[in-house]
């Protein structure tokens, strides 16, 4: 995601999740069964997401939905 990794480098805790949450909220993902954030720092995004799509976030979730 375009602008996450500056984020990082900042030292933004909310900037992902705020990119993420903002995509989502767009329905900018309109091709996809989920959304999966692959970093860490982009976890916060799950309770921050507005969108039909579901959004898993570690192992736990991941591997109850893939059942």
């Amino acid at each position: 995601m375009e602008g996450a990794w500056a984020c990082v480098e900042a030292g933004d805790r909310d900037g992902c999740p705020d990119l993420v949450e903002a995509s989502a909220a767009t329905d900018a993902v309109t091709d996809a069964d989920v959304i999966v954030p692959a970093q860490a720092s982009m976890a916060d995004a799950v309770t921050r997401t507005a969108t039909l799509i579901a959004v898993l976030s570690g192992p736990r979730p991941g591997l109850a939905a893939a059942r």
